[in-house]
């Protein structure tokens, strides 16, 4: 294919834009604050030879403690890569996630009016899922709750990359998304998509997409749902996902661990898996007891992405 006018052809603008939204939950806090992207912005062609150059700085790797003694894997992109990564993802945002179901929320498009890296903000998000897991809570008998294991260390390259070859045009900003995304999963001593990314996320929210068709299966329609105290414009459906975390209400306790069985399959299906440990199924007044210790103890936080 022909040299690609990088410039001319993504915003990079508004990824740098997008890229800042992450610096509050960064694994690296710049003193600077990263003085370097108003240099990048100052010279797109800059940016945009460093999509075709075969010569790229290797992301840093650190470890980040856990709990319990554990380190979690991480890296930090140089910027260059950060805001080519976020801006080839912007371009194909709405092709990726532009049809994301309502009940997924965070490192989403306004799903009103989808446009292509405009994100809703994370805090709208978090507030509106917190708003729709007790609603749904209240009103049915039982809950499934559960999760995936390490969510972005563990999305296999090969699934991932045919994912994204179905799902995109075959042009320059499909080649070198694969490119990039290649590129990532052969950084030594580190698996996945790189993660405290909206880009990754963004990517992740679209691979997940057979989870969300299994949720929307098993749900029903919850009755007088609220938003922030309103009615609902309409029907919101009994399942809700945070990126990895997810939960599923219904009638009858059966009827989740049937929905669980199929979960893991479809878990399985894209090279992942449903972590047992945190797979529960709550029954009576504990649906709403625990659905209430997630809303507000829960260890997610609304502007970052913990796998």
């Amino acid at each position: 294919m022909a040299q690609m006018d990088w410039a001319n052809v993504l915003d990079f603008k508004t990824a740098a834009k997008n890229v800042r939204g992450e610096f509050f939950g960064d694994w690296y806090h710049d003193p600077w604050e990263w003085p370097e992207i108003d240099f990048l912005l100052a010279s797109p062609k800059r940016l945009g030879n460093h999509i075709d150059s075969t010569h790229k700085q290797s992301p840093a790797l650190i470890d980040v403690p856990k709990e319990n003694w554990g380190a979690r894997p991480a890296v930090v992109l140089p910027i260059e890569d950060r805001l080519t990564y976020q801006a080839l993802v912007d371009a194909v945002s709405v092709d990726l996630i532009g049809g994301l179901h309502e009940s997924a929320y965070g490192w989403r498009l306004k799903p009103d009016h989808p446009q292509k890296g405009d994100y809703s903000h994370n805090d709208l998000q978090w507030k509106q899922y917190r708003s729709h897991l007790g609603d749904a809570s209240r009103n049915f008998e039982a809950g499934l709750r559960t999760d995936l294991v390490s969510c972005f260390a563990s999305i296999p390259l090969d699934r991932l990359q045919t994912s994204l070859e179905d799902t995109l045009k075959k042009n320059h900003i499909q080649t070198a998304l694969l490119a990039f995304v290649e590129r990532m999963y052969k950084t030594s001593g580190r698996t996945g998509l790189p993660q405290r990314s909206l880009a990754s996320a963004v990517i992740a929210n679209m691979y997940m997409k057979s989870l969300d068709d299994v949720l929307e299966h098993h749900a029903s329609t919850v009755p007088h749902l609220t938003i922030f105290g309103k009615a609902a414009r309409r029907p919101r459906r009994s399942w809700t996902r945070w990126m990895d975390d997810v939960w599923l209400f219904g009638d009858e306790a059966g009827d989740m661990r049937r929905a669980q069985i199929e979960l893991q399959q479809a878990a399985s299906d894209i090279g992942m898996h449903i972590n047992a440990a945190k797979t529960d199924v709550f029954e009576g007044d504990e649906v709403s007891e625990h659905a209430l210790a997630c809303r507000f103890h829960g260890d997610r936080s609304p502007t970052v992405c913990r796998n």
